[in-house]
């Protein structure tokens, strides 16, 4: 119950910027993550252009969530990392998936992206 009552306090503007950020961060998540494989860009200029860090820290239902995503170039490989942080305990992508489908779950009218949508549907198939 606390749960459904923490996720209904996200209908604010605030709780849908988080969960279109989240939906954001799960799909960066799913392009990215076989990025060692990928050939970088050939110019410097390129690669520094597809870089990018982006970070989301709040508190929901007294649990503080720390996500960082960041894709780094190098002459040979690219690399990507992905940080989620629950309470200070490191957690995996699916922890966001988990999230994002409760928050579709307890909310009456959801204010997300179609995609975030599918990701959600995705989590309840695996």
């Amino acid at each position: 119950m606390e749960i459904k009552r923490n996720l209904k306090s996200l209908n604010s503007k605030t709780g849908r910027t988080i969960t279109n950020k989240l939906s954001v961060m799960i799909n960066n998540h799913d392009k990215y993550k076989k990025s060692y494989f990928w050939s970088p860009p050939g110019t410097a200029s390129s690669r520094r252009s597809m870089e990018f860090k982006d970070n989301l820290i709040f508190n929901l239902g007294g649990k503080k969530y720390e996500i960082e995503q960041e894709l780094y170039c190098s002459c040979k490989n690219v690399y990507w990392s992905n940080r989620i942080y629950i309470d200070g305990r490191k957690k995996t992508i699916i922890a966001l998936k988990k999230l994002l489908w409760l928050y579709l779950k307890y909310t009456k009218n959801p204010v997300i992206n179609l995609t975030g949508f599918f990701y959600c549907l995705l989590y309840l198939i695996i």
